[in-house]
């Protein structure tokens, strides 16, 4: 249990890519498309919240809904720009409004 706790954070910060990687790549049921996220956890937060403002962003619209899912609240700034974003389609908008109301 010692174990996990202190090298567990260090594991999970270099797997955050390869987690990454995994989401971006994966061909699964909608489903599952968010399952590399949950199980890489808060660290993949940097990697999304970097990324979901490209509007080509590959599950785009996963990648909001499971920023929210693992609480990272580092994103708000990004996800407050997605919403007010008039050139952003309406469900995109949404997404980031829910998530964003998740956070309070």
């Amino acid at each position: 249990m010692i174990f996990y706790f202190a090298i567990g954070k260090w594991v999970e910060e270099k797997c955050a890519f390869s987690y990454y990687t995994v989401f971006l790549n994966q061909s699964v049921s909608e489903e599952y498309l968010q399952d590399p996220i949950k199980e890489a956890g808060y660290a993949i937060g940097p990697l999304l919240s970097a990324n979901i403002s490209n509007k080509e962003m590959k599950f785009r619209r996963y990648a909001i809904s499971a920023l929210g899912d693992i609480g990272y609240r580092p994103a708000t700034p990004v996800l407050r720009n997605i919403l007010f974003d008039q050139s952003e389609p309406d469900y995109i908008r949404a997404d980031a409004c829910e998530v964003l109301t998740r956070f309070n």
